[in-house]
């Protein structure tokens, strides 16, 4: 039992930091000690956090040092060091850490999807899309080389292809109403507005105040002519969010 509860307990801060919920990670850290989490790991995670979204540059100087101690985690470390510096601003230095962690590691579809990222960050948009799909290739489950495909698929319109993506990740995950948005806006790029509306009337079942679905919704009203729809689509906005103005220029 306290093997799992301490397994359980990793996991939840593992979670928090892939998803950048630095605060959350730190304070599961607080007291993953006394729930069971042994010392080395502890620090392995705190290392992880500082690594990924601490200040001080200095932290990326103990990498090599981490992966000798702990070689069952190395991809994890990689991966907190590319993500240090793509979220950062710095393609070019995650780059080169990402090519890194592909050398130790050839066959990780989390590298090589977030290679495919940070090659879409540069405008290697053919090379990006290579990655993406090896990365599906391995590991077919991988939303994050899923979306990030369909993502690129739609800057580069390649709408069918995007929207034929982002219908299979919804069967997937239903309620992401950030997915939702990103087929309606797509369905929009290619005319196929009636489409488009009906996602959109979808996602403010699932999120009543949706500011952005109630907005384009009125928008795509107004252009048809629907005016007494369109006061309807806003009033919730209006109610909610009195003071933004922006509503009011539609």
């Amino acid at each position: 039992w306290p093997s799992q509860r301490s397994a359980a307990i990793l996991g939840r801060i593992k979670v928090a930091r892939f998803t950048g919920e630095t605060s959350r990670a730190l304070a599961m850290l607080s007291t993953a000690r006394a729930q069971g989490v042994s010392e080395s790991q502890s620090k392995l995670e705190r290392s992880l956090l500082q690594i990924q979204c601490g200040h001080s540059e200095s932290i990326v100087d103990e990498v090599p040092s981490l992966l000798v101690q702990f070689p069952e985690r190395g991809s994890e470390i990689l991966e907190a060091v590319v993500t240090r510096f793509a979220t950062r601003g710095d393609p070019e230095r995650a780059l080169q850490h990402v090519n890194d962690w592909i050398e130790a590691d050839p066959g990780n579809a989390r590298a090589l999807a977030l290679k495919g990222e940070i090659l879409a960050t540069l405008g290697k948009t053919t090379e990006a899309e290579s990655f993406f799909r090896q990365a599906i290739r391995l590991n077919p489950a991988l939303q994050k080389a899923r979306y990030s495909l369909a993502r690129l698929l739609k800057l580069l319109g390649r709408y069918d292809e995007a929207i034929e993506l982002f219908d299979a990740e919804l069967q997937h995950t239903p309620q992401d109403v950030r997915l939702r948005l990103l087929r309606c806006d797509t369905l929009l790029q290619a005319r196929r507005n009636q489409k488009a509306i009906e996602g959109l009337r979808e996602i403010i079942k699932l999120d009543d105040l949706n500011f952005p679905a109630r907005h384009s919704l009125a928008s795509e009203l107004a252009e048809q002519g629907q005016y007494a729809e369109v006061i309807e689509t806003l009033q919730p906005l209006v109610n909610e969010f009195s003071n933004d103005t922006s509503i009011n220029y539609l």
